[in-house]
């Protein structure tokens, strides 16, 4: 007697796989400096240790009220358009405002500065820009530099993307700026030879902006039992594109149709790492559909994500045939 080849019908099998991420509040300041074009062209030689530029002391931006936790601050900004000297020389030798930023995470410096009027070869000057804290003494308030806060000596007049007419864009790294507490900021303009300052602006009391951390919650799609639990690897890390640790993260989850066991300490993760653990999922519904929808806490930030149960169809292999 011979018996043919039998397969087995399809089988239902469990699948959980992320679908959506849900971020819950503001996940981060938008604190990040822009990325400057092509460098400004350095003027050679030292620009010298540290400098005192007057200024107009001004009370810091006001706040709101302090919070339980405050995050760490990721930067910081001001527009200078105060000028404690008189202006002299060319009107693209003199400033009609200029933009900076200390940018922490990154240790750099940006900045924007507008002219009066377009630079030429020939009224090519000195350009320089730093970051300070406020000095009162008895002759004023001054922005005093700290080692570390003043970027090098560059040339007003350039052909590189940094130059575009009467505005020049750049960038440069600070030993001080992911460390230091600057509260002022200023710019000079000086003749080539450095025995001449054209023009200078300054700024006291720069806007902080602060960032949190940015969560991310991983779980791959797994094949569950078709009864009891499944143990189903989580992984949680912080993005190294924040200043901020994630203190005392805490794992908590809401489920339809399903049952899950976990640990809900996850503990404090700092930028760029993580953490990697695992959870325990039974599927309790007849059609074998269900969710579940983890949740990440770090004091007050939170970040979601939704995973999904569902069935899916696969074929069973064949039994060998049977011959008699």
């Amino acid at each position: 007697m011979r018996r043919t080849s039998r397969f087995l019908g399809l089988s239902t099998a469990l699948l959980l796989s992320a679908t959506t991420v849900v971020a819950l509040g503001d996940v981060t300041a938008t604190a990040a400096a822009p990325e400057p074009p092509p460098g400004a062209r350095p003027f050679a030689g030292a620009s010298g240790p540290t400098y005192a530029t007057p200024l107009e002391a001004t009370a810091a931006p006001a706040t709101s009220a302090r919070k339980k936790h405050q995050w760490p601050i990721r930067s910081r900004t001001g527009t200078l358009t105060t000028h404690p000297v008189t202006p002299q020389g060319d009107l693209s030798q003199n400033f009609e405002s200029v933009k900076v930023i200390q940018d922490r995470l990154k240790g750099r410096m940006v900045a924007v500065v507008v002219l009066q009027a377009a630079p030429t070869e020939a009224t090519d000057a000195r350009l320089r820009v730093g970051f300070g804290k406020v000095a009162e003494t008895e002759e004023g308030a001054f922005c005093q530099s700290t080692s570390g806060s003043v970027a090098g000596d560059v040339h007003s007049y350039g052909t590189s993307g940094a130059y575009d007419g009467d505005t020049i864009t750049y960038g440069a790294q600070l030993a001080g700026a992911k460390t230091q507490a600057w509260n002022c900021a200023f710019a000079q303009m000086i003749s080539p030879d450095g025995a001449t300052l054209y023009d200078a602006v300054t700024k006291s009391g720069l806007r902080e902006r602060r960032q949190k951390p940015i969560l991310s919650i991983k779980v791959p799609d797994k094949r569950l039992e078709r009864s009891g639990f499944t143990k189903v690897p989580i992984k949680i890390k912080n993005s190294k594109q924040t200043i901020a640790k994630a203190p005392k993260v805490k794992l908590s989850w809401k489920t339809k149709g399903a049952v899950v066991k976990a640990r809900k300490k996850v503990g404090t993760i700092k930028p760029g790492n993580g953490k990697k653990g695992h959870f325990l999922v039974r599927s309790t519904r007849r059609d074998r559909t269900g969710s579940i929808k983890f949740t990440v806490k770090s004091k007050n930030y939170k970040r979601s994500v939704k995973l999904k149960i569902r069935p899916i169809k696969r074929p069973i292999a064949a039994r060998s045939t049977l011959r008699s």
